[in-house]
């Protein structure tokens, strides 16, 4: 059973140095889509990209699991990988960290 939870496990990463999705660059009009985000992790095997969405003052993002870690065949290794954020809205790219994992 946990192995099926493992691809279905949410992640939280926060921004660094950049204002996407932050409180004062919200899209005026609060439609959904302009908290939408892509998160791209890279690392020595190659190129992971995904999507997520801005929550809370704007400084933290939401998105799976297997956005932010490559899992080895075995499945038994995470390795961590460099994590950015961009923002077709805003039209910033930051760099992230990962700050929970569950």
């Amino acid at each position: 059973m946990k192995s099926v939870w493992v691809y279905a496990v949410v992640m939280i990463v926060v921004l660094i140095g950049g204002a996407v999705g932050s409180s004062g660059s919200m899209a005026a009009d609060g439609l959904p889509e302009s908290s939408l985000v892509i998160v791209t992790g890279s690392s020595y095997v190659g190129t992971l990209v995904n999507n997520g969405f801005v929550i809370g003052d704007g400084t933290l993002v939401v998105t799976c699991d297997h956005a932010v870690f490559e899992t080895s065949k075995g499945g038994r290794h995470r390795a961590a990988v460099l994590v950015s954020v961009f923002s077709p809205y805003l039209g910033e790219a930051c760099s992230a960290r990962v700050l929970a994992s569950d």
